[in-house]
């Protein structure tokens, strides 16, 4: 099986290198709460082997424009692009982004499956989550091969974000008729377990 090609970006301090550190390198997400990670610089790329292999490029949110103004092809065949974007922005600002970067998709790689984390929403208040869910279900709704939704790796929205990033990778990779690999996924069910009871 050839590999899979995962591609996170996003402006500068959003916590992108985070969500990989939890999705990827299960780190503990309690912990990188309480930490600050070094910014990344150029172009961040992990491989995982998982029964088949995992890039994961992590793209320098201070280099982002370079990378999407520049005639670069770093979306060049990839297969899950994902967007992370501080919740709290100005809601124009982010919505220009991820419709620009979708653009880029379109014209790189237009099998690519594209999710947007609207990032750090344990920040918002109650009704605050509410609305902009609300609003999302409504911008998103029908949307060929885009999704989008709140995030946090605060402890008590965890566990749903896990699940759901889990549905993404699923989304993605189903439409290109290939498999997560089984290891992958005893990974993340047993970090699940303990993120489930607030001991990671």
């Amino acid at each position: 099986m050839e590999g899979i090609k995962v591609v996170i970006l996003g402006p500068g301090g959003v916590g992108k290198t985070t969500l990989k550190k939890v999705f990827f390198d299960q780190d503990s997400p309690i912990k990188l709460l309480s930490e600050s990670l070094e910014p990344t610089y150029g172009v961040d790329t992990n491989l995982y082997d998982m029964g088949s292999k995992i890039a994961v490029h992590d793209l320098a949110g201070q280099q982002l424009e370079d990378f999407l103004s520049q005639d670069v092809e770093i979306f060049a065949g990839s297969d899950l692009i994902l967007i992370v974007l501080d919740c709290r922005e100005d809601w124009e600002k982010n919505n220009k982004l991820w419709r620009r970067i979708d653009d880029i998709r379109k014209t790189q790689c237009p099998d690519a499956f594209l999710t947007i984390f609207f990032h750090k929403s344990d920040l918002l208040t109650p009704q605050q989550r509410l609305d902009f869910s609300q609003k999302l279900d409504t911008i998103f709704a029908g949307k060929q091969n885009i999704s989008s939704q709140l995030t946090s790796i605060a402890p008590e929205f965890f566990a749903e974000v896990f699940q759901n990033f889990v549905s993404v990778l699923q989304k993605s990779l189903f439409r290109t008729e290939r498999s997560i690999p089984k290891d992958f996924f005893i990974k993340l069910n047993i970090i699940n377990h303990f993120i489930e009871k607030n001991i990671v």
